[in-house]
Parts: C-alpha cells; structure tokens; sequence
C-alpha cells in the first residue's frame, strides 16, 4: 500500500468517528423503532412467554448443558428444537427477564441495541479490509454500505422476534471476531477473537462459517503465512472441534429432516433456487417470509423451473466476475467471494 493509501486510511479523528457513529444510530432505530411497539409473536410464545427456566436467572447454567428450547413446556418444539444448541442466546433471553420481566419492549429494545452494534462493528471492520484490500475507497462509500447492511428489509425478521435473536448476537460476535482476528500483526488482542467466536457459536450454529470467512480476508489481502496459520489458524480449529464435540455431546436429531426426502439432483437443484432466493432478497426484498421450507419454495423437479434456471445463471456469471475482477476490482470479487461462504450454512449444501 503506498502512502497515499495509508493516509486515506488513517484512523478518523474522535469527532468523525463520533459522526458516524450518530448516523449508524439514527438511521437503525429510524428504520426498526416500531418493531419496539410489538407483542410478542411466531416463536416468542414458547421460546420466551412460555418458557419457565428464563424466568429464573440462576438457571443460566444449565443453559450450556441443554439443548435450545429444552426449557418449553411444549414437547413438541421441544423435539423440534433438539439438534441446535444456543445458550448465549437463552442467556441473554434470561438477562431480559430478569429486568422486565414479560414486557416484550425490553426484548425489542434488546433486539434494536443488537442490530445497531452489528452495523457498528460491519463499519470497522469494512474499515480495516479496506485498508488492506482496496485503500483508494471513498470512506463515506463504507458508511453507505453500512447503512444500507443496516437497514435492509431482509433484518425485520431478525430483528423483529425476540427469539430470532440467535443471528443478531451471531452475527454481531461474528463481525467483532473478524475485527480482531484479521490483522497484519499477531498480538495478544488475537485472544479477543478467539473469545467472540466461541460466543457466535455459542449463539448459533451457522458461524462455523467465521474460519473461512477470515481465510479469504487473509488470501485477498496477501495475508497468509505458516506462523499466522499456527497462532491464527490452528487455535480456531480447535475452537471449533472442541465446540462441535460438545455440540454433539448436547443435542440430539430433531423430528424433521428438512429436504431429507429429496435426491441427490434434487438437492443440487435445491440449492440454485436456495441461492436465487437469497440474491432476490438481497435486491428486491419483497415478499419476505418468516420461514422458508417445502411449503414455500416447493419441490424441485426440473433445471428448466425458472428460479432454479436464473440460480445457475447468476451463480456462473458470479463466479466468473469474482474470477475477472480478482485483480483489477479485488474489492468486488472479495464481496462475492464473502457472499457465497456466508451462504453455505443456509445453501442445502453444507447440513
């Protein structure tokens, strides 16, 4: 990076920062303030009206020893709930009873707080890969990407539904991990990362992804090297086995196997019409739905079925942009490349 690059992406100064900050603020709870007026609804019945053992903050404990939902009276969910295991997640559910009881203002609020410091941290984060990445970008284009992260419709589910609160601290534990993990110099802070991404697996499952991500920060930003895949590398692939060791150990199969029933060419197709489903959301969020499985996306049967037709075609063309650009636009190709391993937990892909 030539200094030029470097001055660009000096540190802001306290009343930059502090602007940005405001902005981020304002525009979040702008966009998501009346989800502070809702009742609770959907999963929050028996995941928080319902479920006793939030209702006593001393068995916060024995969150880490059950599964997600273990504490609902309805055996149904119960079962349904048996192969995730997210204490944080409950904890923090805990933490809002224990405060306000069953208001669902102190749990929407909580959601809000949540979602505004996600974008927060997107914002330095996007910050450090650019520096590293692409140091001739504007800083008010990373605000404008933050923002636009930050209030996109496709966060009302999350944000919403104070059980849904899994992806909102995942997500947030996530990002802050990246900003400690991904740097140039390996000090003692690189134990912060390792701290918050056990907490986003501890929140939910599909951070698993966290490694991969922060390989291709490392990659594109010409970052890799055999001492920071010992000290970096290797202490999140313990993490990691040992989470997914006591995962198993915790939690059972569930009642349903979604998708279970499909063929193998099903399930590629599946995933093309996964994958057109989520860049439709990304670019025209409308419908929205709460919860995506058969009823929904219905039951692939040929290539030619024009959502499974347009994933294969965006998928190439995006494959190959992220293969042109690699060099002269690495910003662009690391935004697809992110996109694509931030959708393998959700692409019928990876279980």
């Amino acid at each position: 990076m030539d200094n030029k690059g470097k001055r660009a992406f000096q540190m802001a100064s306290p009343l930059k920062n502090a602007r940005s900050l405001a902005i981020l603020t304002l525009f979040g709870f702008v966009a998501f303030s009346p989800t502070l007026f809702n009742l609770f609804s959907w999963d929050d019945t028996y995941l928080v009206v319902e479920n006793e053992r939030i209702k006593d903050i001393s068995n916060i404990a024995g969150f880490f020893k059950s599964t997600w939902a273990g504490g609902t009276s309805y055996e149904l969910y119960n079962l349904q709930n048996r192969p995730y295991y997210r204490p944080i997640a409950e904890a923090s559910l805990a933490l809002d009873y224990a405060i306000g009881g069953a208001d669902p203002l102190v749990f929407h609020l909580t959601n809000l707080v949540l979602h505004i410091a996600s974008a927060i941290a997107l914002f330095y984060l996007l910050r450090k890969v650019v520096t590293c990445v692409a140091p001739q970008t504007p800083p008010s284009f990373l605000l404008l990407v933050t923002l636009l992260w930050l209030v996109h419709p496709v966060h009302t589910e999350a944000v919403a539904l104070a059980s849904y609160r899994t992806t909102l601290l995942s997500g947030l534990f996530l990002f802050l991990s990246l900003l400690f993990l991904f740097s140039r110099k390996i000090s003692w802070k690189i134990a912060f990362g390792f701290f918050f991404y056990a907490l986003s697996l501890l929140s939910k499952e599909t951070s698993a992804c966290l490694p991969l991500l922060l390989f291709l920060l490392d990659a594109y930003s010409k970052n890799l090297s055999k001492r920071r895949l010992a000290l970096v590398y290797a202490p999140l692939c313990l993490v990691t086995l040992l989470w997914f060791l006591w995962h198993q150990s915790v939690t059972d199969s569930g009642i349903y196997d979604f998708f279970g029933g499909l063929s193998l060419w099903q399930k590629v197709l599946m995933a093309f019409r996964i994958f057109f489903l989520y860049v439709r959301l990304c670019v025209l969020p409308y419908p929205l739905c709460p919860f995506y499985d058969f009823y929904v996306l219905g039951v692939p049967s040929s290539l030619l079925e024009s959502d499974i037709l347009a994933g294969l075609v965006l998928f190439v063309l995006l494959v190959f942009l992220a293969i042109v650009t690699v060099k002269s636009f690495k910003l662009v190709s690391l935004g697809i490349a992110f996109f694509f391993v931030s959708l393998l937990p959700f692409s019928h892909i990876v279980p």
